[in-house]
């Protein structure tokens, strides 16, 4: 509790001689701040919305600021924490036209295909979003995870396990 006041006041000070820019990268901060000193497993709706409103609002005043692809990346994560997975998807998108190279870029086009899949289980599309990850980005990090998706896109959690199994079972007979 003394913490989160003191970094108010801290924030106050700062906020008072600073550029809107500043401010603005201030407010996120706090923001994150007390998000993360909320320790509770379902995030509180209303510090998502203020997380999103200040991530929202460098973006906007900031259009071409060198943190906007990252901040707009941040919003859609917490939009889809809100379960409000179009938002997050036209974010996601946004990032991927209008800043195709920047490091959030092929993350944000993997999470695309990730939500259709797992969270709005659209899996034609979300069949498409992982083979254009994979094209666009054959060596990311996450080309692997997109494989796999791929190769498991709708089976149930037991026929995965079970080609698990007797793939470990195939390995364990050549040693």
């Amino acid at each position: 509790m003394i913490r989160s006041i003191l970094f108010c006041i801290l924030s106050l000070t700062l906020f008072a001689c600073s550029s809107p820019r500043e401010r603005a990268i201030t407010e996120i901060e706090r923001v994150k701040a007390e998000m993360a000193n909320d320790s509770v497993a379902i995030p509180d709706q209303e510090l998502l919305k203020e997380g999103i409103t200040a991530y929202a609002n460098f973006y906007k005043q900031f259009p071409d600021d060198s943190l906007t692809p990252f901040y707009k990346f941040q919003a859609a994560s917490l939009y889809r924490a809100k379960r409000d997975f179009n938002t997050a998807i036209s974010l996601w998108d946004d990032i991927t036209i209008n800043h195709p190279s920047s490091k959030q870029a092929p993350q944000s086009l993997f999470l695309k295909a990730f939500i259709f899949e797992n969270d709005i289980r659209h899996l034609k599309h979300a069949e498409q979003f992982y083979v254009e990850f994979l094209n666009k980005y054959p060596s990311h990090e996450l080309a692997s995870s997109a494989e796999f998706s791929l190769k498991y896109l709708g089976k149930p959690a037991e026929e995965i396990l079970k080609d698990f199994e007797s793939k470990q079972d195939t390995s364990t007979l050549e040693s």
